[in-house]
């Protein structure tokens, strides 16, 4: 296994590219390859065995405590294959940040599932509510996708997340360097509505969304080849989500949240990442010295596993 630099909060995970490549072992690696179907998680390509590149969404320590921090998920072992992703070459580089190499966005949880995350932290009436992690808090509410307004608008959107720059577009930004161009694919196309009393879809405050599918599913169409550009999304039309149904929402925030995004790369969506970021960790209303089930984690209990074994 790959070594593990422990930088603190203070500062971002900086392996290298080899360390990146070799964070996996070969179990891990083909239930990965499995899950995505041998599919880039971003651009959709299929990858041949030599193509394939597997990016941790624990990447460091950096991660690791965002994630304990804000109650994100129980799904810590940055070992295990439900941390990685799968991509070709070019996307890998798009989405990893190595000692040379900086990245150039992340992925988050959706505005509308975002929304809906705040609305049940800050309506929590009881401990166990305001304990749940994020993960737990979109697993009850795949659970029950249409008992309340709010669940029958953030349902359809379940396991899709968003596309955050993590700077401002440069002076000398051009469209290869702000562009992933993303394959044919299946894909769902739907419009959100920040007002739930709001019918008329012309009105400014609902958004056109466009849905890449993990696989086809009913109501999704099979769309052409197309640009998905990182800036000014809302502008062009419909904005792209991704659907991952099979990793866990908190440790995408988790590594959204360590990224240390730009409120200027995307001023709209970084405002309700930020409103949710504060939310589950400081508008909880858990007692003092709280400690949720089974204890915090720490970096050193995984690490000290893989000693082990």
């Amino acid at each position: 296994m790959p070594p593990y630099y422990s930088h603190g909060l203070g500062g971002p995970p900086m392996l290298t590219y080899k360390e990146q490549e070799d964070f996996f072992d070969d179990k891990s690696r083909a239930q990965i390859r499995t899950d995505f179907d041998a599919k880039c998680f971003l651009c959709k390509i299929t990858l041949k065995r030599d193509e394939e590149h597997f990016v941790p969404l624990i990447d460091g320590v950096r991660t690791f405590n965002a994630c304990v921090r804000g109650l994100c998920t129980r799904a810590l072992d940055f070992h295990d294959a439900a941390n990685g992703l799968y991509a070709c070459q070019a996307c890998f580089r798009l989405y990893t940040t190595t000692d040379d190499v900086q990245r150039k966005f992340v992925l988050m949880p959706c505005i509308p599932l975002m929304l809906y995350a705040l609305h049940v932290i800050n309506n929590a009436l009881d401990e166990a509510s305001r304990a749940q992690t994020l993960d737990m808090v979109f697993a009850d509410l795949e659970r029950d996708l249409s008992s309340t307004p709010e669940r029958r608008r953030a349902a359809p959107f379940i396991h899709c997340y968003q596309l955050h720059p993590l700077k401002p577009p440069r002076a000398d930004c051009t469209p290869n360097s702000s562009t992933l161009l993303v394959t044919a694919s299946s894909t769902t196309y739907l419009i959100y509505d920040q007002d739930p009393a709001n019918l008329d879809p012309q009105i400014a405050n609902t958004t056109r969304y466009c849905i890449i599918e993990h696989c086809r599913r009913s109501g999704s169409m099979h769309a052409p080849s197309r640009l998905v550009h990182f800036y000014d999304q809302h502008s062009r039309g419909n904005i792209p989500l991704w659907r991952i149904p099979m990793r866990s929402p908190g440790l995408f925030f988790g590594n959204a949240d360590a990224a240390m995004v730009d409120k200027p790369a995307n001023p709209e969506l970084y405002q309700v990442f930020y409103k949710l970021q504060y939310a589950l960790i400081y508008k909880r209303g858990l007692p003092r010295n709280y400690v949720p089930e089974g204890g915090y984690k720490c970096w050193d209990d995984f690490e000290n596993d893989d000693d082990d074994g």
